[in-house]
């Protein structure tokens, strides 16, 4: 048994997901399962004898930090341990973004405090005859322009694959049912990343977006 190959990204704020790829030689691999795992599934089988090879993902707690099991060594006729340590994909590396799928709740509070503080500071201004007071009154009055900006959105089209990360070699984890709106988190090539339920962000190609 061994590992070729894995990923790991956040799920949401209390799950990760990751997927696996695993050979084994004459194994039962389609039977391979985590006590702990919150769901899991086989995306891909291919047996081949004596090898199998088994792509297999799981949505786990986030607390845990490495996967152990235990496989039958056909070798050495005993069980041995693997350990695989879960070390999750930072999107503020990989994809040059440092948006997480976070909402603003306090979204209306920030702005109300925002525009009392840009009058407190026009009033010192007109007071005091203070540059530096207009200066930051006009950095708050900015960034509350910027918050009131509308949230990009797109459809994506009915079947379309929505991939882990940004990249060829990237695992899909899942495809749209149907023809859907989701808000825009970034864009990174010829790729969207999308907000999608739960918390949890995805990619998708540009070519998946519906046209009208």
């Amino acid at each position: 048994m061994k590992l070729l190959n894995y990923e790991a990204v956040q799920y949401n704020k209390n799950s990760n997901l990751v997927v696996l790829k695993l050979e084994g030689e004459v194994a039962n691999l389609e039977d391979f399962s985590l006590p702990f795992a919150k769901k899991e599934g086989i995306k891909k089988l291919d047996v081949r004898f004596p090898k199998t090879t088994l792509i297999y993902y799981a949505i786990v707690p986030a607390t845990i930090s490495s996967i152990k099991f235990y496989y039958f060594n056909t070798s050495t006729t005993e069980f041995k341990p693997m350990t695989i340590s879960i070390k999750v994909e930072d999107e503020t590396v990989s994809t040059q973004s440092d948006i997480r799928p976070s909402e603003d709740k306090n979204k209306k509070i920030k702005i109300a405090l925002i525009a009392i503080a840009t009058l407190l500071l026009l009033s010192l201004y007109v007071w005091k005859k203070s540059i530096l007071a207009l200066i930051f009154a006009a950095l708050f009055f900015f960034y509350g322009v910027y918050l009131l900006i509308p949230i990009e959105k797109v459809c994506v089209k009915k079947g379309s694959k929505i991939y882990i990360l940004p990249t060829k070699q990237s695992t899909v984890f899942e495809i749209s049912k149907a023809k859907k709106v989701y808000e825009v988190l970034n864009h990174v090539g010829k790729y969207v990343k999308i907000k999608l339920s739960n918390e949890r962000v995805g990619w998708v190609k540009n070519e998946d977006i519906c046209k009208n």
